[in-house]
């Protein structure tokens, strides 16, 4: 409310309920009758609509100057996450907590330093690493697109280590948001996690209207 206070929108927003949707008689009867005991309440559990709607309005109502209590949640969210790393040396893979990793990575098989971020265990991604690996088949326009990405991906994890998976582990940020975020000086983790959590709002209200 404070960060939309005064403007068109919250004026429209504060009218629709006022004038439109809210019944006063009808809510004094509702609230009479709870208190005379005609109707109960009963406390349950969230459903999974009502949690979706909740995370929703947090994303996109996020104040513009985010507290040290959001940041430090956002923080706590993304060292639980679990990310896979892949070798684009070699084509292994492996998975992990980013709160367990080191601030150097490199592969545990070849200790190639040309690890990919990415979030779930896509197989699709390492067929196209294989594919450019062992030229196993000609990769498609799509699949070359991909790659690129892929490749992209890994040069920032050789660059920034584990900073930069931190930033790739943030929610529809890929590793065109995410080269922005990492060059960009930070003067504390705390800005870095303000960078992030732009770029995930940013995702939340704009994403479905993506073709």
């Amino acid at each position: 409310m404070d960060r939309h206070r005064d403007s068109i929108v919250y004026q429209e927003a504060l009218n629709k309920v006022l004038w439109d949707k809210m019944q006063v008689n009808r809510t004094k009867e509702l609230l009479r009758d709870i208190q005379d005991g005609k109707i109960n309440l009963k406390v349950t559990p969230i459903s999974p609509i009502g949690a979706e709607g909740l995370e929703n309005r947090k994303e996109l109502m996020n104040p513009d100057r985010a507290s040290h209590t959001i940041l430090m949640a956002l923080k706590a969210r993304l060292e639980n996450y679990r990310m896979f790393l892949i070798c684009m040396n070699c084509g292994s893979t492996s998975r992990f907590r980013i709160k367990n990793l080191k601030e150097r990575l490199s592969c545990r098989k070849c200790s190639g330093n040309m690890l990919a971020a990415v979030s779930g265990h896509d197989r699709r991604l390492r067929v196209i690493v294989e594919k450019k690996i062992k030229g196993k088949g000609k990769l498609n326009t799509d699949e070359k697109k991909e790659l690129r990405g892929l490749m992209t991906n890994a040069s920032l994890v050789r660059e920034y280590g584990r900073r930069a998976v931190v930033v790739l582990s943030g929610r529809g940020i890929g590793p065109k948001i995410a080269s922005r975020i990492l060059s960009k000086l930070h003067t504390d983790e705390y800005d870095l996690y303000r960078d992030i959590l732009r770029a995930e709002v940013t995702f939340a209200r704009t994403h479905q209207f993506w073709a």
